[in-house]
């Protein structure tokens, strides 16, 4: 019986550390992961990307559209999603290409065009701005 009690101590010695190890996973995985998705910035839609995703979405491929979408802009799925649909819908045009000149401008033609969120997106990779910041930046422009 005491051989019982010593092999039951010793397996509780040995689990302890893997139950410490594993609680302190649960608890930095959704810290990390939303930490993650805080520093994320979506690049604007590129014509190439624009190109990939009407292709699929007339081929009758969304889900593929927007894991192109996500993949190439770094948009979230709810975001890719939308932009998805407004592209099938008609309301986002295919964007213009890279041109130089002011970020003002660009950044325009992208809004004027219908696509705010690469409007934002452009500000926001270019100039490191939060999404927030690149709102009230787009909503400042004439």
């Amino acid at each position: 019986m005491a051989g019982m009690n010593s092999l039951w101590i010793v397996a509780a010695m040995l689990a302890a550390p893997l139950v410490l190890v594993l609680s302190l996973l649960l608890v930095a995985a959704p810290a990390g992961m939303a930490m993650a998705k805080a520093s994320r910035t979506p690049r604007p839609v590129t014509p190439e990307t624009w190109d990939e995703a009407k292709r699929l979405i007339d081929k009758g491929e969304p889900i593929r559209a927007v894991k192109v979408v996500r993949q190439h802009t770094g948009m979230s799925l709810r975001e890719a999603k939308e932009y998805v649909d407004a592209v099938k819908d008609g309301r986002v045009p295919r964007p213009p290409a890279p041109a130089d000149g002011p970020l003002s401008d660009r950044v325009r033609a992208l809004r004027d065009s219908g696509d705010r969120d690469s409007a934002l997106a452009l500000v926001q990779a270019e100039t490191g701005m939060t999404r927030e910041e690149a709102v009230r930046f787009l909503d400042a422009l004439d």
